[in-house]
């Protein structure tokens, strides 16, 4: 119930409430679910969101919930979910085909969606893939969520820093 009245409230607060009951009966049949950033919650709410998510498959059994975690913390017992009713998975690193076909779909996305130029994003494309030929920045982008930060660093900035903390 507190993870339906917390979505009842954000539909509510975004002028969204007509779609609690469309939302809800999705539930019901089985719909996919997301949450990302199980990390992200304060170490004081960890139980109570732990036990939230728990209930929320029991109640809705039909539908299908991925929960989101960085490896590092999830590791530990105190952020896991109960095995019997969650299996665990951890993305596998980009390959480099799957690195450059990232960052071209990322400027294809920039120029579809924010009117770029197509010759603005196709060499800011090429300047972060030569980029990427750095050994330090290379290993970085196998980690998808890596490659995610390095893509808007540079779509801001237009250079990745070209130094490192040691």
């Amino acid at each position: 119930a507190l993870l339906c009245d917390y979505l009842r409230h954000d539909l509510e607060r975004r002028k969204l409430d007509f779609a609690w009951p469309l939302l809800s009966a999705a539930l019901d049949r089985g719909a996919q679910v997301f949450l990302d950033g199980l990390d992200e919650v304060p170490p004081a709410r960890r139980s109570v969101v732990l036990a939230t998510v728990a209930e929320f498959t029991r109640r809705y059994e039909r539908s299908w919930l991925l929960v989101t975690c960085r490896v590092a913390s999830y590791e530990r017992a105190e952020w896991q979910l109960p095995g019997d009713s969650f299996t665990s998975f951890e993305l596998a690193p980009f390959t480099d085909d799957q690195i450059q076909r990232f960052i071209t779909a990322w400027y294809r996305e920039m120029t579809e969606r924010w009117n770029e130029p197509w010759e603005r994003t196709r060499e800011l494309a090429a300047r972060l893939q030569e980029a990427l030929r750095k050994p330090d920045l290379r290993r970085l982008a196998s980690n998808p969520l890596l490659l995610t930060v390095m893509a808007l660093v540079h779509t801001h900035d237009k250079v990745l820093p070209d130094h490192r903390v040691v």
